[in-house]
């Protein structure tokens, strides 16, 4: 999943510094038990995060 924010349009170079974002992410799990034939990727195709947004909530912008 890729998450791309741009500042609002209306916003000033000045404004944009200080622009906050708060995002909400549900996921839904249904169909428990159906059977399916699934492989992982290949680890080159895969990311971990989690270091990522620690860090993203260490910086100055996150407040």
């Amino acid at each position: 999943m890729r998450l791309t924010l741009r500042p609002l349009k209306d916003s000033t170079p000045t404004d944009r510094k200080d622009t906050r974002v708060t995002s909400t992410t549900t996921l839904r799990f249904d169909d428990f038990g159906t059977e399916v034939d699934v492989q992982p990727p290949p680890a080159g195709q895969t990311a971990d995060v989690a270091r990522r947004l620690a860090d993203a909530t260490k910086s100055p912008q996150a407040g």
